[in-house]
């Protein structure tokens, strides 16, 4: 066997080796969780028909841990990623991920594209141009694997929830998180109708 597909092959059964031992609770210590808050943050109280309203998923993670970043760099190993559970009528934009660290762990003899600390993940939701002034119920879902220096834990699903409501072209709106988003610098896309 090659050194590549070798160094490959170890760090498989290493995963493979953490998820087995996750399996029959040798997991983190009772009360230790990998992912200490997520929270979704909307740019505005209100979202218009036709318009979009940006929004920020932010993830505290306990101080040692680290998740995989949205694109990691060997293929054993499971991706952060968002996923919709529900949109109750609304749309979702494309989710925006932060640039990853690389760092070096035990278990891999190459380093590993990872995010550790608090990170934030953007989006934004959209609302069609026939939607009717309501109260909307959006569902999102964390999806992760966690790691310690040493080892690795089996993928987990953290799910969240936001009330949006859609008003009317003529309702005023408040904005919200102001100091966050202004540090995110402009939208990509016009949100000014959403907000």
């Amino acid at each position: 066997m090659h050194g590549k597909n070798r160094t490959i092959a170890s760090a498989g059964l290493f995963i493979l080796g953490a998820f087995l031992q996750g399996a029959v609770g040798s997991g983190p210590a009772v009360g230790v969780s990998p992912v200490k808050k997520v929270e979704v943050l909307p740019e505005s109280d209100g979202l218009r028909p036709g318009g979009s309203m940006r929004l920020v998923i932010k993830v505290s993670l306990g101080r040692e841990f680290h998740v995989n970043s949205h694109v990691p760099n060997a293929e054993y190993l499971i991706p952060t990623s968002v996923e919709v559970v529900a949109l109750d009528g609304l749309q979702a934009g494309e989710w925006e991920y932060p640039e990853p660290q690389t760092k070096k762990f035990a278990f891999s003899e190459e380093p590993l594209s990872i995010y550790e600390g608090s990170f934030m993940i953007r989006g934004a939701l959209i609302a069609p141009s026939e939607t009717s002034p309501s109260q909307k119920q959006v569902r999102l879902a964390l999806k992760y694997q966690a790691c310690t220096a040493e080892r690795c834990y089996p993928p987990k699903k953290e799910e969240v929830s936001l009330a949006v409501r859609v008003i009317s072209r003529e309702t005023p709106t408040k904005p919200l998180h102001p100091e966050l988003f202004r540090s995110l610098g402009s939208p990509t896309s016009d949100a000014g109708d959403g907000c």
